[in-house]
């Protein structure tokens, strides 16, 4: 199937999940879903429309995701700060990606995760095409001298 076909179906399914969580009542929920709440349906949502190509819906619930997140969140911020910085370069927009980009490599220097330096070669990856500008080459270089070597593509 067409991933033009996959869209409509997407974003209605989000508005039903929306919907659910708003009804829930966090003292009838079981234990083990406490964790996630607006932050984390947020989060789900940016990445749903970043794998869908709609990048301004993504860079609003990164935005709502990164507000609502506690700050010793550190993974979870430094994996949606890139994602937002991947949505706006996809856009675009690269003044603002490299500069979410930069608070993305910033967030993920201090943290040991998998996931975060994915998403941060990921966000790299999003912008190497363009590093003849001179802010993707500044955030690029920027990588290469604050991350490991692990996380910074050749």
């Amino acid at each position: 199937m067409p991933a033009a076909a996959t869209k409509p179906p997407a974003p209605a399914a989000l508005l039903y999940a929306e919907a659910d969580l708003a009804r829930s009542r966090p003292g009838e929920e079981p234990g083990w879903i406490g964790y996630f709440g607006e932050a984390g349906f947020a989060d789900e949502k940016a990445h749903c429309f970043f794998d869908l190509g709609l990048y301004e819906p993504t860079h609003r619930e990164t935005i709502t995701a990164l507000e609502l997140l506690p700050a010793d969140r550190a993974r979870r911020i430094s994996i949606d700060t890139a994602l937002q910085a991947a949505a706006l370069a996809r856009a675009g927009e690269f003044d603002e990606a490299c500069t979410v980009a930069r608070q993305a490599i910033d967030h993920g220097a201090g943290v040991a995760s998998f996931r975060t330096v994915h998403r941060i070669v990921l966000m790299l990856a999003e912008l190497q095409p363009h590093a003849d500008l001179p802010q993707v080459r500044d955030v690029i270089d920027y990588a290469h001298t604050t991350l490991t070597p692990f996380t910074t593509p050749a």
